[in-house]
């Protein structure tokens, strides 16, 4: 064949471009260019081949050019009558719209090549790969199950051949399964469907797609934290020969080495892998690693306390897999952004969050409407094509009977033959139409079928009488349980609704419908004794002349992000009332210190002036007050940073074991010299072999606090303070009971009650800081135990915790006897 001239004008198009692609790139777009533009075409399908692979090399620098490519491998199959291969080109753009984000144009090639190769009956392979793309755009879109419907057909299809293509086909479709699983949840099934594609490309020996299983398996153990298998693959692909490490995938594996660096806390090991490969040229493989990165990047800065950082990355990540409709990755990166403003307690960043993963959501629910919506207009076009159809055969036959009943006319015999001539090239001419028609909506039905019957949103069409015209599988399943009735096309729902509650919403609904075009609406509605929050998406069909023809409504069940919405407005009230809370006590706090130090001022003032007025025993009584006054200061403000540490995150508990009845005995060695002075006896009766788990000072802390709290509340000479301890279940309760002053019931609440604080006078006018009880509460609280208190006024106090046993068999086995 000889060269054109748009052919060499192409040639020194694409030689002038190649100083923009990668050398290895550049190499297979001269080679694909050549057997393009050679003179004489041994064999249609290569040349295509040739087409084909350099649009997609095309595609990955310009989507222009992509096309334009598939373009020109349309011409070259009109020129040589080849358009049974038509459907390659159908799966190669149905692959750019997929890129774009242009999902119906996509699934219309995907479509197109599928009955196209059914019409020729063979092809299978090509067939089931054209399965396995349609289930990639419901995965993108999120529609998981859906997707694994698509991945399935194509596994039957690729197993019925033993091919080598067909092989890898059904290595790729379960694979695909074990992705969507994953995604679902469904670990285990995710777990067996990578280990199958695993095995069968170990038998193909096929280095890059074992490298790639790897990496699918590592995504398993990183979502179930089983973080040590995740770091027994990374060894053992290091020795795995099957393994390449040229490929991408084995570059991904690394990103995700760091995952299990940085949930180790091996952060020092992570920052250094990163680093090293972010110094990596990854030419044009750069975008597909990028969420990655940037996700990878976030969670270290989040571990090294870099939050301001983190947020940055999380940003930037969010608005790139926006913007490239990647929406897993969105999803993901909003929720990283939630949890850390949460972990900050900054509930105005978390809720703008919050919004982000609502846009997404939003932006999946209107790209499946937008396709519904669209798909529901073609099929009624074609029902009034095939109207049309029919009758037109109805006038074709009316023709015919009327000139068959005048065959006796002699005369009319050769009118009679020319009529039918014509009449035959008109009736040809119509089934060719009808068959046409027919193919547009076998394709029709099976595009809806792929979209509107394969997805989570509950879609329902009805015409003007309350008949169902439309329903799909998951709305079949809702309504099932709303209206506890089974419904199906061609039902009327309001028959079929025995609940006036709910036939008196629809009746709402259905009114409304008739005039207005379209809106939305959120309702709570009662299923099986439990409330859910359910977001309508109503649509107006109108026939020509303006006429109310029925709605169509897209449903979904939003009671998560609702449960999630009243949690966060809870978390900021609270927020906000602790915040009252701490200023209230700020500004208490800073009462007292004035006052504090306006006396020692006071103190100092008058001696200093005039020492010689004072006599010595005066000063000593007067440097005495001073002293107390300084103490009090100080024990007010050592209270107070101790305090503050466990609200601010500075205090973290650090849990070991150790034994609970030397703990003791030290605070009361501690204590008894105060309590000797004052004449009050601490009794013990805990068993030496008791071994607790929890921070060893935190729990001295809150018993040094409660025992000297205590001392200060009993009577001079006849008090008595007991420490008891008492098993339950598989923890161990500490008590510290006094026969004291008691604590009536108002001043219980005070004690506890955040914002403000209280303090009495002991037995003796011991004064006290008013934040003993309140750190003991803090320190437990990280403990994760929590402080109780038992008192009546004059009867005396009875504070009480939890803590968790280590030797709780040894015990419970003593207890039994």
């Amino acid at each position: 064949m000889r060269l054109t001239l748009s052919y060499i004008i192409y040639s020194l198009v694409i030689t002038s471009l190649f100083a923009q692609y990668s050398p290895t790139d550049a190499t297979s777009i001269k080679k694909f260019k050549s057997i393009i533009t050679e003179s004489h075409v041994d064999s249609v399908e290569k040349v295509l081949d040739a087409h084909i692979e350099l649009s997609v090399l095309l595609h990955k620098y310009n989507s222009k050019n992509g096309f334009a490519q598939t373009d020109s491998a349309e011409a070259f199959l009109k020129l040589h009558n080849r358009m049974d291969l038509y459907p390659r080109i159908n799966s190669a753009r149905g692959l750019f719209y997929a890129d774009k984000g242009d999902y119906l144009k996509a699934l219309q090639e995907y479509q197109h090549g599928i009955y196209t190769y059914s019409q020729k009956g063979k092809d299978d392979i090509h067939i089931g790969y054209l399965h396995v793309s349609i289930g990639n755009i419901f995965y993108k879109l999120g529609q998981y199950r859906d997707a694994i419907k698509f991945y399935e057909k194509a596994e039957a299809i690729f197993g019925s051949s033993n091919d080598y293509k067909a092989i890898e086909g059904v290595a790729v479709a379960t694979n695909n399964i074990g992705l969507c699983n994953l995604r679902l949840g469904k670990s285990e099934m995710a777990l067996a469907s990578f280990n199958a594609a695993l095995e069968i490309r170990r038998e193909m020996e096929n280095r890059v797609l074992i490298t790639h299983s790897y990496t699918h398996l590592m995504d398993v153990y990183l979502s179930i934290n089983m973080f040590s298998k995740a770091d027994s693959l990374l060894d053992l692909s290091k020795k795995d020969p099957g393994i390449d490490t040229s490929s991408i995938w084995y570059k991904q594996l690394q990103i995700q080495g760091v995952f299990v660096n940085i949930h180790q806390s091996k952060l020092a090991e992570a920052k250094n892998n990163l680093e090293a490969l972010e110094s990596h040229n990854f030419g044009t493989d750069y975008d597909f690693f990028k969420p990655l990165l940037l996700q990878v990047r976030a969670k270290l800065e989040i571990a090294l306390g870099n939050y301001s950082k983190a947020k940055i990355f999380i940003d930037n990540g969010y608005q790139e897999a926006f913007k490239n409709r990647d929406f897993p990755a969105a999803l993901k990166f909003s929720e990283i952004g939630k949890q850390l403003s949460i972990r900050q307690n900054n509930i105005k960043e978390a809720l703008t969050y919050a919004d982000n993963i609502e846009d997404v959501r939003d932006s999946i629910a209107v790209l499946n409407e937008g396709v519904v919506s669209e798909l529901l207009e073609i099929s009624m076009a074609f029902a009034s094509a095939k109207n049309e159809n029919r009758e037109l055969l109805s006038t074709a036959e009316d023709y015919y009977a009327r000139i068959k009943g005048q065959n006796w006319l002699l005369f009319g015999a050769f009118l009679i033959i020319s009529i039918l001539l014509v009449l035959f090239w008109y009736i040809n001419k119509l089934s060719a139409k009808q068959r046409k028609n027919q193919r547009n909506q076998r394709e029709l039905n099976q595009r809806i079928l792929a979209v509107i019957n394969n997805t989570d949103s509950h879609i329902l069409s009805l015409n003007d009488d309350g008949v169902i015209r439309l329903i799909n599988q998951s709305a079949i399943e809702f309504f099932a349980s709303w209206i506890e009735n089974d419904i199906k096309a061609g039902d009327n729902l309001f028959d079929k609704i025995n609940n006036l509650e709910v036939r008196k919403l629809w009746t709402a609904w259905f009114e409304k419908s008739k005039e207005q075009t379209g809106w939305k609406e959120v309702s709570q509605i009662r299923i099986d004794g439990k409330f859910f929050y359910y977001l309508e998406n109503f649509s107006t069909i109108k026939k020509d002349n303006g006429e109310f023809a029925g709605l169509v409504m897209v449903g979904n069940d939003i009671t998560k992000e609702h449960e999630f919405s009243v949690e966060i407005a809870e978390q900021r009230d609270s927020l906000e009332k602790s915040n009252k809370a701490k200023e209230k006590m700020l500004s208490i706090l800073a009462h007292d210190l004035k006052d504090a130090i306006y006396s020692a001022r006071s103190l100092s003032e008058m001696v200093t002036e005039t020492p010689e007025q004072f006599p010595k025993e005066e000063l000593i009584h007067l440097f005495g007050l001073l002293y107390n006054n300084f103490d009090r200061t100080k024990n007010l403000l050592d209270g107070l940073l101790d305090w503050m540490k466990t609200q601010t995150g500075g205090m973290v508990a650090n849990p070991n074991a150790f034994n609970l009845t030397h703990l003791v005995e030290e605070v009361k060695l501690e204590c008894e010299e105060r309590a000797t002075v004052k004449g009050v006896a601490i009794i013990v009766h805990i068993e030496h072999e008791i071994t607790v788990l929890a921070d060893r000072e935190m729990i001295k802390t809150v018993l040094r606090n409660l025992i000297s709290n205590a001392i200060k509340y009993t009577e001079p000479d006849v008090g008595k303070i007991t420490l008891n301890t008492y098993l339950r279940g598989e923890k161990i309760e500490v008590h510290v009971k006094d026969n004291g002053m008691g604590i009536s019931k108002e001043d219980q609440h005070k004690l506890f009650q955040f914002g403000g604080r209280f303090s009495t006078p002991g037995t003796n006018n011991e004064l006290g800081t008013g934040f003993g009880l309140s750190l003991c509460k803090e320190l437990l609280k990280l403990n994760k135990s929590v402080l109780h208190l038992e008192s009546q006024k004059t009867r005396g106090s009875d504070f009480y915790f939890s803590l968790p046993l280590v030797n709780k068999n040894e015990i419970a086995l003593k207890h039994s006897h």
